[in-house]
């Protein structure tokens, strides 16, 4: 017997999509992925929803939120945190880091009128600080790349990787993790599987490492299937440009689709029919898995950035966003500093503040992974790279504006 859990995550701003074209991505993603889950309400969902997305969701799509709530209501779903603005975390400063988290679970909590106790590590960049902060924030548990555990426990047996963790930090810390495994046999993803063309039929598929898993593992383990909540749509995209070719995923992505959306949807479902017929699989919620099969065995993993193999080739052609926004970062820090030294000396700097505020936010959301992956990926869409740079240029000038504006109307008062 082994337990089950899927789990998506929600990202609407991706980097090979038009940062205008987020509502038909979400519109269609979100809305058939919710009829597929409910149509089978034995399988067990886990979401973790960046903050933004959890805003643009509870503006654009309240009925989304609703029915998602209304899983977690009946026990199908449960909600995990994913950050504010999906950064890399082993990438940021530690100030940030806890402002991205932060910020996200403050969003998380008012959208969803319930706080999660898991987090889902963007682009599972992950760093030994991570518990230790984690832990000051009441989060219990996160998701981590089974890459993360193989680069420096390679003699890791595949089993071991679908057992609870507990993974080491700083300062004797210590948290729950689970590994989701993207590569079985020679099918990496879910969406793969379900797309006829892709990898051959003779290859092993992640169906038949669950039936072994099933029929040879144990009541301790879990099989989380992860995939981007996005998958129904850009999968049936690859559907219609086999089928009406198209010429290529660029000039279709974020544009309605004619019926991949419904032919993917359909391979999804009996995809869960098929899961369903296999027996000793108990379909669970990692909150409810983890109280009764807590972790035994103790990681300690360097920094890494688990998703993809070649570091380099992300970080290819992102300098330039990077320098931006360190310079920001410097320029928000001096003005925290000299805003702070005017408080001292009897200034009113409720508005200077106020505009510091505006300038993490801002910062933040230069932080967002897609823009530095939109560099290099060879889909990148220019849009994501070009809101990255205006975001960090914007946290810049309004750090500047704390000072220059923020303090000024005090200045003036004091001379009369």
């Amino acid at each position: 017997m082994i337990h089950f859990n899927m789990a998506f995550n929600l990202s609407i701003e991706q980097t090979y999509v038009p940062a205008d074209s987020q509502y038909v991505v979400a519109e269609q993603s979100y809305l058939p992925l919710l009829e597929v889950l409910e149509n089978h309400p034995q399988q067990k969902a886990s979401f973790f929803v960046d903050g933004k997305t959890d805003l643009f969701l509870q503006r654009k799509f309240p009925g989304i939120v609703r029915r998602i709530m209304k899983g977690i209501e009946r026990g199908q779903f449960e909600i995990g945190t994913y950050t504010y603005t999906h950064p890399i975390l082993s990438l940021i400063p530690l100030e940030d880091t806890w402002k991205q988290i932060k910020r996200g679970l403050e969003i998380d909590e008012r959208v969803w009128r319930k706080r999660p106790k898991g987090l889902l590590l963007p682009e599972g960049g992950w760093d030994p600080s991570l518990p230790y902060m984690l832990n000051k924030m009441q989060l219990e548990w996160l998701i981590i790349p089974h890459l993360n555990i193989l680069r420096d426990f390679p003699e890791t047996k595949p089993r071991e990787l679908h057992r609870a963790l507990k993974l080491k930090g700083i300062l004797d810390s210590e948290i729950a993790g689970f590994c989701v495994v993207y590569e079985v046999g020679d099918t990496k993803r879910i969406m793969e599987i379900m797309l006829d063309s892709e990898k051959g039929e003779n290859k092993k598929s992640m169906l038949d490492y669950i039936i072994d898993l099933a029929r040879n593992g144990s009541d301790q383990l879990i099989f989380i299937a992860k995939e981007d909540a996005e998958f129904i749509y850009h999968s049936g995209k690859r559907i219609e440009r086999q089928k009406y070719g198209t010429g290529g995923k660029r000039n279709i992505i974020g544009e309605p689709l004619k019926d991949g959306v419904e032919v993917q949807a359909e391979k999804f479902d009996t995809f869960l029919s098929d899961l369903e017929k296999i027996k000793d699989i108990n379909f669970t919620l990692i909150q409810d898995f983890l109280p009764q099969h807590p972790p035994q065995k103790e990681y300690s993993l360097r920094p890494a950035f688990g998703w993809y193999k070649s570091f380099q080739e992300w970080l290819g052609g992102s300098e330039k966003v990077g320098y931006m926004i360190d310079e920001a970062r410097i320029d928000i820090k001096a003005a925290e500093y000299a805003i702070l030294l005017a408080g001292k000396m009897g200034f009113e700097i409720g508005c200077a503040n106020r505009l510091l505020e505006e300038a993490w936010d801002s910062l933040m959301n230069a932080e967002i992974s897609v823009g530095r992956r939109a560099c290099a990926h060879p889909l990148g869409e220019v849009s994501r790279v070009i809101r990255s740079m205006e975001d960090a240029i914007r946290a810049k000038e309004l750090a500047t504006k704390a000072i220059t504006e923020g303090l000024q109307k005090k200045e003036e008062e004091m001379g009369n």
